[in-house]
């Protein structure tokens, strides 16, 4: 058996001073056997091991194996837990280095240690850096570093107690640490003991030379042959791993690795990358560098979708970026719902590396932008004309540049609606800007202005100014010039709020007139600004006082007005005014608003105060007086009704109606009923369940016997009664007697009394009543605007330099029949004239007359000569014309006529109406007195025309109650029946009159029905009738209509309600109660016109 002593430790080796230790070491010759450097085992398997000084293996050829006996362990030292020893001073004071070993070992017995990786490093003890550093696999024995000794000699003879290294004398000799084997010149380790295997004593003295030192050596290794290089095939962005490379083969065992510089595959294509071989045996093999490796990069997948991304409510997807290559599908999607949201996007690879995808599910956080203010905002103002600079602001960090908005907006007086447009007119201007960022909407807000552009007015003419105590005046600037305007500006001058200033106070002539105030007007006037205006020359003329009606002034409707009262302002201080007269209203007297009037009111004279010097005026600013609503009307009383009627039948007028019109009237006699007012006008409060108290009578209704026509009356201030109801063909008892109702329909309004005042239609109820019979009927009652008379005051004119301003006109001190307005007029009278129009000479001018109560008054025009030039060139006085209304009560309408004063009027062209002849012209309502046409016309005026009823038997049928002679249309001719009264309606066989009338009658026996075919002899419409015997109801055109009487059959006749049928077929039908007789009368056929 051969021993090898593995050594943990050369202890005492002797060194020279001086030497290099760095990098060399001592090497002695044993027996003349070289002996080889090798590596030093430092961890197993990553763990770190214990150390031991000595190990003694045996060898037998194969393998080496530890003795089993403890006495084969000669020394022993456990080195500290340092790593390794240093040399740390100058002195290379002694220190010890620490020997991971492969095993514990311990003194009793047998250790055999395990296969595994060790970890083997060279450690440079001087530097205590590790020199290289290598991984073997080992057998039970690990590979041992091996020492070759460059002089010196191994002494025979091993004790089986110690083995020990011989001791240098020096005194600055330094210890050594390693694990040593005596390796022969054969490469196995030397044989110390005698033949019989008995141990013998060894003992080695090295003999070192100073400052030789120690040298590691490491010999060269021969490279394993490449055959064929791998390859690798990988995907773009995978992490560079060794096991890619395939495919190599190589000389000897080992692995293909990438190079240490190889640490990404690139983009995706075909290259080369480069990499090693290391060999197993790296002990006896050097690793081979440099092989060149073909790699294919395959495309990944495209990229997993984006995350982490964030929206705002109500904002498009096109708002959210997205990474490199990813696109929203459709970025129009606006994202309305808050939360984490779904929404599909594409990748489109631009690099390469990645393929493609559709339709990819991508997540966003939905939130509300917050909003915050923008700061640092300004903007720079300019001059009109200038250009406007860009706004300047503090940008948030992360500003999205399109949504970048800037608005512009007109501040205070200036109107200029939000655009993005900047202005350039002058004014005040707000500047706004907003932003957003990812998350935030910021918003700012700043003011500027641009100024105006300063000009010179000249030109000016001044009027004669008004007095006003002092130097003020008026100016005229239609011939004004603007110096310094741009051309095309639309500007002009404005002397609305102008002043004019005289050289001294005092009413005078060619006095030297100074400006301020002045204006300018056009769509560009507020782009400049007046710098100076050059002097005129006027004259003073009357000051104006202005009356300012006092507020709050008002009464309930019905009752009287209380006094006006007003403030004047406008007087010269030191002058003390004195008015007669006093404020009027609008007229009109229902709940609202009307405006006070300055009425009578006029200056008088009081010391230094002249009545000449002034003009009143009302102020500008409107005061009303308010007519407030009254409490509801006391409730009705005077009211009738038939016994076994309903409440309906009981008219009530005025707003009132039944709380219950179904109610019946069963008890005769004074009873009460509950009502409700209504208001409609306007002027009275409502009130609800009103006891009502009803004069139920027990008798014969007769409505249908009442003839109550519709009529028209004229405005004329008060309350007018409309009673023309008559009543024909009954049995009257005593105390008979009528009472009218009224109740607007229309816009018309009621007096205090309950009679019809204002303009507009009613509906009126008439009332017949006697100790026997009760009926009603009512009729529409329509009152016409009335017509204003009068002539306006004005001042004539006597020289071809004057306008319709200087004439004038006025209604203060005319003649007019109602308050109102009067103006110049062109020709169509409506169109107002100029005041600056020139009065031309002999020239007829008209003017307009506007009632302030134009809900009852109708205009009025006429015409004045205001400048009257005779052929020899004088002047002379002006002339009036007159305006003649025509009012024709019923008639055909005829227009009214324009008289110049003093003229007499034409009589003209006599109006018509039906049944009627016409008797004259009339110039009062009552039809007193016939208007003279001969007389002289001196002012406006209406006429009124009058009527008297003709003899329109042509067009009658005549009937007599009880008789078979009758008239038709103006024969004598016999029925074979006579009419009779029956339930206060008068029936005869349909077919006489109806057949008058120019219908058909035909009779169907088995159904008991007459049918009646004609025409209504008033539309021209066809009408048929139908009526069942006995039954309530007739049938016209469809229609079911309620009968007063029903038909009946008597001696073999039908009879028929003869009123029923005739109005159906268009006529009128009248009893004529004191001779029995019923008048039925077709209406007026007009022949067609022929040329």
């Amino acid at each position: 058996m051969t021993l090898v002593m593995v050594l943990g430790m050369i202890s005492s080796a002797a060194f020279a001073a001086g030497g290099d230790y760095s990098t060399r070491m001592v090497v002695e010759k044993v027996s003349n056997s070289n002996i080889d450097i090798k590596w030093m085992a430092q961890t197993k398997n990553g763990a770190v091991m214990k150390t031991v000084s000595a190990i003694i293996f045996k060898y037998d050829n194969t393998k080496y194996d530890m003795l089993t006996n403890d006495g084969e362990v000669i020394t022993t030292k456990t080195m500290s837990d340092n790593l390794f020893g240093e040399y740390t001073d100058a002195s290379y004071a002694q220190r010890v280095a620490v020997i991971d070993s492969p095993g514990l070992w311990n003194n009793s017995g047998i250790y055999t240690e395990a296969k595994g990786n060790w970890t083997f490093v060279l450690i440079n003890l001087l530097s205590g850096s590790s020199m290289a550093k290598k991984e073997y696999t080992t057998e039970t024995a690990l590979a041992v570093v091996h020492l070759k000794l460059k002089s010196g000699s191994v002494d025979s003879g091993i004790s089986q107690d110690s083995i020990a290294l011989a001791t240098a004398a020096e005194a600055d000799g330094c210890a050594q640490s390693g694990i040593v084997v005596f390796i022969g010149a054969d490469n196995k380790p030397l044989i110390y003991g005698k033949t019989d295997g008995t141990p013998d004593t060894l003992s080695i003295t090295p003999s070192i030379d100073a400052g030789t030192g120690i040298t590691f050596i490491a010999p060269p290794k021969p490279s394993p042959t490449i055959t064929t290089a791998p390859t690798a095939t990988v995907t773009y962005g995978d992490t560079v791993s060794d096991s890619a490379l395939t495919g190599g083969v190589a000389s000897v065992a080992g692995t293909f690795k990438w190079a240490d510089g190889v640490t990404t595959y690139g983009n995706a294509g075909t290259k080369t990358l480069k990499a090693k071989f290391v060999p197993t045996d790296t002990a006896n093999y050097a690793t081979v560098e440099d092989i060149d490796v073909n790699v294919k990069v395959n495309k990944a997948s495209a990229p997993a979708a984006p995350t982490g991304l964030k929206g705002i409510k109500g904002q498009t997807l096109s708002t959210v970026s997205l990474p490199g290559g990813w696109t929203w599908a459709d970025g129009t999607t606006v994202m309305n719902t808050a939360g984490t949201q779904t929404f599909k996007a594409n990748y489109t690879d631009t690099t390469g590396n990645y393929e493609n995808a559709t339709n990819v599910d991508v997540s966003v956080n939905v939130t509300a932008k917050s909003t915050a203010a923008l700061t640092g905002l300004t903007q720079s103002g300019c001059t009109y004309g200038e250009t406007l600079s860009a706004p300047s602001y503090t940008k948030p960090a992360g500003t999205i540049d399109s949504t970048i908005k800037v608005t512009y907006m007109g501040k205070g007086g200036t109107t200029y609606a939000e655009s993005a447009a900047k202005p350039v007119k002058s004014g005040t201007y707000t500047v706004k800007l907003t932003l957003e960022t990812a998350d935030t909407i910021y918003s700012g807000t700043a003011d500027f202005t641009i100024a105006q552009k300063d000009v010179t007015i000249r030109g000016f003419k001044v009027p004669n100014s008004a007095y006003n105590g002092d130097t003020k005046t008026s100016f005229n600037a239609a011939a004004a010039e603007i110096v310094g305007k741009i051309t095309g500006d639309d500007v002009t001058v404005d002397t609305t709020a102008a002043e004019a200033n005289f050289a001294q106070k005092d009413v005078g002539n060619d006095i030297s007139v100074n400006f301020t105030g002045v204006k300018l007007a056009g769509a560009d006037k507020d782009n400049y600004r007046i710098n100076s205006v050059e002097p005129a020359k006027a004259n003073i003329y009357q000051r104006t006082l202005t009356v300012k009606p006092d507020s709050g002034l008002s009464k309930k409707y019905g009752e009287a007005d209380p006094a006006l009262s007003s403030t004047v302002s406008g007087t010269i201080y030191g002058e003390m005014y004195i008015i007669d007269g006093k404020l009027e209203r609008e007229a009109g007297e229902n709940v609202g608003n009307y405006k006070i009037l300055l009425g009578t009111l006029a200056l008088k004279d009081n010391g230094a105060f002249k009545a000449s010097n002034y003009i009143l005026s009302l102020d500008t600013t409107a005061v009303y007086f308010e007519i407030k609503k009254a409490p509801a009307p006391s409730a009705p009383t005077g009211l009738s009704g038939m016994k076994g009627k309903t409440l309906a039948t009981v008219p009530l007028t005025g707003g009132w109606a039944w709380a219950d019109g179904t109610t019946v009237m069963n008890t005769a006699g004074t009873q009460s009923f509950k009502a409700n007012y209504t208001d409609t006008t306007g002027n009275y409060e409502n009130a609800t369940n009103v006891d009502v108290t009803v004069e139920v009578i027990d008798k014969t209704n007769v409505s249908a016997s009442i003839t109550f026509a519709d009529g028209e009356l004229t405005y004329n201030g008060a309350g007018q009664a409309y009673e023309t109801a008559s009543i024909s063909g009954i049995t009257a008892g005593a105390n008979p007697g009528w009472t009218y109702v009224y109740a607007p329909s229309g816009t018309g309004s009621l007096d205090a009394s309950g009679k019809p005042q204002n303009a507009g239609t009613y509906t009126v109820t008439a009332t017949y009543e006697d100790d026997d019979n009760y009926g009603t009927k009512s009729a529409v009652l329509k009152i016409k605007k009335a017509v204003p008379t009068g002539t306006p005051k004005y001042t004539e004119i006597t020289s071809s330099d004057k306008t319709l301003a200087d004439a004038a006109i006025t209604t203060t001190g005319a003649d007019f029949t109602a308050l109102g307005t009067v103006i110049w007029v062109a020709d169509d009278g409506v169109t107002p004239l100029p005041d600056t129009t020139v009065v031309a000479a002999n020239t007829y001018y008209k003017w307009l007359f506007t009632p302030t109560d134009t809900n009852n008054y109708e205009t009025l025009t006429g015409t004045i000569r205001l400048y009257y030039k005779s052929s020899g060139g004088g002047g002379g006085r002006s002339t009036s014309r007159y305006t003649v209304s025509f009012e024709s009560n019923g008639g055909s309408k005829v227009s009214n006529q324009t008289v110049t004063r003093n003229s007499v009027m034409k009589e003209p062209t006599a109006p018509t109406k039906e049944n009627f002849d016409f008797d004259g012209w009339y110039s009062d309502k009552k039809l007193k007195t016939k208007y003279d046409f001969s007389a002289k016309v001196t002012k406006s005026f209406t006429l009124y025309a009058k009527w008297t009823e003709k003899d329109n038997s042509v067009n009658q049928i005549i009937l007599t109650i009880g008789k078979k002679d009758t008239q038709v249309f103006g024969k004598a001719k016999s029925n074979d029946v006579a009419p009779k009264i029956v339930n206060n309606r008068t029936m005869l066989p349909a077919r006489f009159v109806a057949e008058n009338l120019g219908a058909d009658v035909s009779w169907d026996g088995d159904k008991e029905l007459v049918t009646i075919k004609g025409k209504n002899l008033k539309t021209g419409e066809d009408v048929t009738i139908l009526i069942t015997i006995g039954a309530a109801t007739a049938k016209v055109n469809g229609k079911e209509i309620k009968l007063d009487s029903a038909a009946f059959v008597e001696n073999d006749r039908t009879y028929t309600p003869i009123r029923f049928i005739s109005e159906e077929l268009g006529a009128s039908v009248e009893w004529v109660e004191k001779d029995k007789k019923v008048i039925i009368t077709k209406p007026e056929i007009k022949k067609a016109e022929t040329k």
